[in-house]
């Protein structure tokens, strides 16, 4: 085996374990209330029979968290932000 044949499988390998993978969405997702749950959600493909809804259901809980962030960190809060939203 040459070094490059060496190097050419080492790099389709690396390749493969760093691609991205859709996670499978099932409804349990939607109510199980975990982190991993929420990874599904997010990482679901367009093209998943479950897949808009659950892009959408990962969307909406995103906004939630930054509203719910800019609450406690108001001006004269005791909260600190942690972040910037974007101002559209």
């Amino acid at each position: 085996m040459t070094v490059r044949s060496i190097h050419a499988t080492a790099f389709a390998g690396f390749l493969l374990a760093v691609a991205p993978a859709a996670a499978q969405v099932d409804q349990q997702n939607f109510r199980g209330g975990k982190t991993d749950d929420l990874a599904a959600l997010c990482g679901a493909s367009p093209q998943d029979p479950l897949g808009p809804p659950a892009i959408a259901w990962c969307h909406g809980f995103m906004v939630a968290a930054g509203q719910y962030h800019r609450e406690l960190s108001a001006p004269g809060g005791v909260l600190r932000p942690l972040f910037c939203l974007p101002d559209p």
